[in-house]
C-alpha cells in the first residue's frame, strides 16, 4: 500500500513538473510562425477566419503568441519542408509522396465536402451515396483540389476552375451540374453572391476531411510547439470555446455533427437549417457580426 502511494505521488510530481516546464517556456516565448492559405472562410489575407480563430484560441490557452503568414499552398509546403516556419495549416492535405514521412500533424477541424447544384435543375439529382454517382454529370472543382484523386479513383471527369467563386457562377449559368467544395465555403459563397436568392441552390454532403496543423518531424522546436498546441486544443474542446468558434460561422445550434470533433458531435445537428444560416449577418471573413 505504501509503495502504491509513493508511486502515485511520484506520478503526480512528474506531471506537475512537466506542466510547470511548459508554463515556464511560455513566459516571454517566441511567437510560433504558422503559414496558412487564403481560403474563405477559414483564413484571409488579414489572417481572419474560422481556422485562424481556432489556432489563436488553442495557443492562448498555453500562453503561446502566434504569428500568421498567409501564403499560396505550394510556398507554404516549401517553407515547412525547409524549416523556415514552425507549422503549416492543412499541410497534411498538400504534402505529397515520400515527403509525407517528414511531417507530423494534429487533426484540428473537419471540412465537410458537398456537391452543390441548381434546385430545381434539369438533371434532378438524387442524393449521393458514393462519389461514382457523379459519373456522367458536368462536375466542377477548384484547381488542384484535394478531391481530385478521389474523382480520378471513381472515374469521374471534372472541370477545374481557379476559384470557388468561378465554380458558383458557372453552375448558376447552367454550365455545370455540380460543383464540389467544403460545405461551409459553398454556403457562405452563395450567401455572399446571392443573399436574396440562395434558394436556387441545394447540396448533397458526402464526406469529410480532417485538416490540421502540420509540423516538421526533424525540428525539435516544432515538436515542442505541437505538444503545447495539443494541450491548448484539448482545453478549448472542454471549456466550450471550440464550439463557440464554430457557432460564430455556422450559427448557434446549427453546426453539423460531421463538422465537429467526435467528442463534441452530440452538440451538432444532422442537417443544418439553411433558412437560419442565410438569415445571419456576417462580416467579410464570414463570421457572424454578433457572434454567439
Amino acid at each position: 500500500m505504501h509503495q502504491r502511494s509513493a508511486l502515485k505521488v511520484t506520478f503526480h510530481s512528474i506531471t506537475l513538473g512537466v506542466m510547470l516546464f511548459i508554463s515556464a517556456l511560455s513566459n516571454g516565448a517566441e511567437p510560433i510562425t504558422i503559414a496558412i492559405g487564403n481560403y474563405y472562410p477559414y483564413n484571409n489575407e488579414q489572417s481572419q477566419g474560422l481556422i485562424s480563430d481556432l489556432y489563436r484560441a488553442a495557443f492562448a490557452e498555453v500562453n503561446q503568441p502566434v504569428t500568421f503568414i498567409t501564403t499560396p499552398i505550394r510556398r507554404g509546403v516549401s517553407l515547412l519542408l525547409h524549416g523556415q516556419i514552425d507549422a503549416f495549416s492543412s499541410g497534411n492535405l498538400f504534402v505529397q509522396g515520400a515527403q509525407k514521412e517528414l511531417i507530423t500533424w494534429t487533426p484540428t477541424y473537419k471540412v465537410m465536402m458537398a456537391s452543390f447544384f441548381l434546385s430545381p435543375g434539369q438533371h434532378a439529382p438524387q442524393p449521393l451515396k458514393d462519389i461514382s454517382d457523379l459519373r456522367g454529370y458536368r462536375v466542377g472543382v477548384v484547381f488542384n483540389s484535394v478531391t481530385l484523386a478521389l474523382f480520378d479513383q471513381h472515374q469521374v471527369t471534372v472541370t477545374q476552375l481557379q476559384t470557388p467563386d468561378q465554380l458558383l457562377h458557372v453552375t448558376q449559368r447552367g454550365r455545370l451540374d455540380y460543383f464540389t467544395v467544403g460545405l461551409l465555403s459553398g454556403l457562405l459563397l452563395i450567401d455572399k453572391h446571392f443573399p436574396d436568392n440562395w434558394q436556387q441552390f441545394d447540396h448533397h454532403p458526402w464526406y469529410s476531411i480532417d485538416p490540421g496543423l502540420t509540423f516538421l518531424k526533424s525540428d525539435q522546436r516544432a515538436l515542442e510547439l505541437q505538444a503545447r498546441y495539443e494541450i491548448g486544443l484539448g482545453k478549448i474542446k472542454k471549456n466550450g470555446r471550440y464550439l463557440q468558434i464554430l457557432e460564430a460561422y455556422w450559427g448557434k445550434g446549427n453546426v453539423p455533427k460531421l463538422a465537429l470533433p467526435v467528442e463534441l458531435q452530440p452538440y451538432g445537428v444532422d442537417r443544418i437549417d439553411p433558412a437560419r444560416f442565410h438569415a445571419l449577418k456576417r462580416d467579410s471573413s464570414g463570421k457572424l457580426i454578433e457572434a454567439p
